[in-house]
Order: C-alpha cells, then structure tokens, then sequence
C-alpha cells in the first residue's frame, strides 16, 4: 500500500477482469478498492464498492460480513452514529456469517455509543462482543479496555481499575492493550488523587520494554503533572 491509496485502486479494480480469478480474489479486491476510497474520505466510492461485494450473489459470507462491517465503519467516519449503529447490526442477519465477524459488530456497536457517550448501552454491547465464543483476543482485550475507559467516564475509578485489570486476566492478550490497561489505571489513580500510586504505574509503564512510544511519553507527560501537583 505505502499509503498510495489513488494509485491502488485501479490495480485492485484489475482483479475482476482477470480470467478465471477467484470469486474470494474478486471479493477481496473490491473490499481493497472501499477501504482505499475510506481512506481518501471518498465515502460515497468506499460504499458503492462495500455494496458490490454484498450485491454479488456469489460472494461467500465471510466476505459479507467484512464489507458491512466496513459500511458501519464509514458511517462512524461520518459520525453518523445512528446510521453507523444500524449497518453494524445488519451483519448478524448475514446467512452463515462468521461468529468473529459478529462479536466485531458488538464491539463497534459498543465503541458508536460510547462516541454518544451512552456510556453503560456501550458497556453493554463490548460486554456481549466479549462473550462471544469467536471474538479475536484482540477484539476481546480492546472491548475491556473500553468499558474501563466508560467507568472513569463516569467517574467511577475504581471500577475502571478493576476493568482495566481484568484484560491481564485473559488467557491471551495483545502487548499493546496489556500496556496500556497498566497505564490506564494510572489516570484512574491521578483522577482519585492517589499521586504516589499513579506514579508508580507511569514509571512502571516507562520501564516496560514492550510500551510504545505514545505510552512512554504520555506516561511521562503524566508524571510532570504529578510532580507539579505534589509541590502545591
């Protein structure tokens, strides 16, 4: 890609003229020429490509799934929230769609509202994404830590602590969510005011090999705000 999103669409749109190609390699193609124009914000393009995969009554399922998925996605964009809300729902009426695809759904459904600030109707819908037996543990980590993020929305802190430490309690996490649930609970303890607790976990965060840059230094931004919070 290299972020040469103009150039990449007509190569993807190639695909359907080639003789005998795949109908997955058609589907994955045109999926390739929505996200392209996505990314252009050409949106009304990202869509009319969305719905040639859902149009096509060749197209297997899985592939159903991920173009209305991205149909919500460019209504989210959009900040079209009702509308996001509602393309998202239509994947669980897909035929032989895939679990995952579904919990995804939930999750996104759960991130609009929150965006809505609908904060325990998104807790909610991460909670059902979450107990979805399919859901990716990237989806499943993301989900927690969100609902975390909801409580201390609601000034409720130490329940966002106790959500953000739930994600280290999955059988499998993804390094960055488990960073960032330690960092997390450390704006929780800086909200309550418990300096000393707050810093030990921004330190602790600096010092983790596997934090990136963005969760260093805001880490760091973090801990010059504590120190000038402790000299008053």
């Amino acid at each position: 890609w290299n972020k040469k999103y103009k150039e990449a669409i007509p190569e993807f749109e190639k695909v359907k003229d080639i003789k005998g190609a795949h109908r997955s390699h058609i589907s994955d193609a045109a999926l390739h020429v929505g996200y392209a124009n996505a990314r252009l914000k050409k949106y009304d393009e990202a869509i009319a490509a969305y719905k040639k995969v859902l149009d096509n009554p060749k197209t297997h399922p899985h592939h159903c799934s991920r173009a209305q998925l991205a149909i919500g996605d460019v209504k989210r964009s959009q900040k079209k929230y009702d509308e996001a809300v509602a393309e998202y729902k239509k994947v669980m009426s897909i035929p032989k769609r895939h679990l995952g695809h579904e919990a995804d759904a939930d999750m996104k459904i759960g991130l609009v509202l929150r965006s809505q600030k609908k904060y325990p109707e998104s807790t909610e819908a991460l909670e059902k994404s979450i107990a979805n037996k399919k859901v990716s543990y990237y989806s499943k980590g993301l989900s927690q830590i969100y609902i975390g993020h909801n409580l201390r929305s609601q000034k409720k802190n130490e329940d966002a602590i106790k959500a953000f430490e739930k994600v280290n309690s999955f059988k499998k996490v993804h390094p960055y969510h488990k960073v960032d649930a330690e960092r997390l609970t450390g704006y929780c303890y800086y909200d309550m005011k418990q300096y000393d607790k707050a810093k030990e976990v921004f330190e602790k965060v600096i010092a983790d090999k596997k934090a990136s840059s963005y969760q260093k230094k805001s880490s760091k931004q973090m801990l010059d705000k504590i120190a000038k919070m402790q000299k008053k």
